[in-house]
């Protein structure tokens, strides 16, 4: 069996994937302050309904960025991981000579 890993694309997936989240990490926010944005236009029953719904959502789309972010950062920890035992295997094989 082989394993092949070129920790380089996990990094630069890692990276990837830190963008992806903070995209839509900011989506999120510009999302909440156009609703307050739009208290001025739409007022009534409807409009708090709306908001109040929106807020209940809040939580969980923050808890999303969090795992997104998560994800990130164990991808960069196994590219770093896998980097230094290439590395060290490296260093192995030079003592056999």
């Amino acid at each position: 069996m082989k394993i092949s890993v070129d920790y380089s694309e996990v990094y630069q997936a890692s990276v990837y994937v830190k963008n992806k989240a903070d995209s839509y990490n900011d989506l999120i926010q510009n999302l909440y302050k156009r609703v307050e944005q739009m208290q001025s236009i739409w007022q009534g029953v409807d409009h708090l309904a709306f908001q109040n719904q929106l807020e209940e959502f809040r939580p969980s789309l923050n808890e999303m960025y969090q795992v997104i972010l998560e994800y990130s950062n164990v991808l960069k920890q196994t590219a770093s991981v896998y980097e230094k035992l290439q590395q060290d295997r490296v260093q192995q094989a030079k003592l056999l000579l």
